[in-house]
């Protein structure tokens, strides 16, 4: 495969960011990976296993310039999130876990992208 994102930033590092970036990086789907988590704890351990080349201290450090944002938090944060966020016009992936379909939280999070 090649390069579809040129900048990804995965907000939120635990497991499903971690796959999804181990994933990008066996097919070369991303030039650059860099993510945020909320502890600095987290930010290190994703560094050291190298699933970013970069960490930021907050969420809109490391949206910025990327092509594709992927919300790996909680659903019931993500909204509000995203509202203070500058994502309009870039693709934003929302995973949620199985417990997390609530629809209204969906419908404010596709209202605070849009």
């Amino acid at each position: 495969m090649s390069v579809i994102y040129h900048k990804v930033a995965l907000i939120g590092l635990g497991l499903i960011a971690s796959s999804m970036a181990l994933g990008m990086r066996k097919h070369g789907l991303a030039s650059r990976i860099v993510g945020h988590a909320r502890s600095a704890e987290t930010r290190a351990t994703a560094l050291e296993l190298g699933l970013v080349e970069q960490v930021f201290d907050t969420a809109a450090e490391a949206v910025k310039d990327a092509d594709l944002v992927v919300f790996c938090v909680p659903i019931g944060v993500m909204a509000d999130l995203a509202q203070r966020l500058d994502v309009a016009g870039r693709r934003i992936v929302v995973l949620a876990g199985p417990g997390d379909r609530r629809d209204q939280d969906l419908r404010e999070i596709a209202d605070a992208v849009a």
